[in-house]
């Protein structure tokens, strides 16, 4: 498998409430729920790496915000998955939630969700 590089902050212009609207919109439909995952997960740890650039280029708060819908939609995808808290413990929650995510048409790239 190829290495998988973004060349772009995944949801430069959005925030956490755009989000979760979109997902409102969608009635946190499962598919909707997945796609969120791919791109905030992205988002996140785009935006985390940025916290160590010199200056650094985001904030904390901002961090802290999508990290905090990261672990809502990481929540979510236990529950539709029905991934139990020893699955995690085990596996981790990537090898935990990898199937799942891959059945509605999403792969962890080189750490980096993306689209089949």
């Amino acid at each position: 498998m190829e290495d998988l590089i973004l060349i772009k902050e995944p949801l430069e212009g959005y925030t956490p409430s755009d989000v979760e609207q979109y997902l409102s919109q969608r009635n946190n439909d499962p598919d909707s729920v997945c796609h969120a995952l791919m791109l905030v997960t992205n988002q996140f740890w785009w935006i985390e790496d940025n916290l160590y650039d010199d200056p650094p280029t985001t904030d904390r708060a901002t961090v802290d915000a999508w990290g905090k819908l990261l672990d809502k939609l990481t929540a979510q995808i236990f529950t539709l998955a029905n991934i139990q808290q020893k699955d995690v413990e085990r596996l981790g929650i990537l090898k935990a939630i990898t199937p799942y995510m891959s059945a509605h048409g999403f792969i962890n790239q080189s750490g980096w969700w993306r689209k089949k």
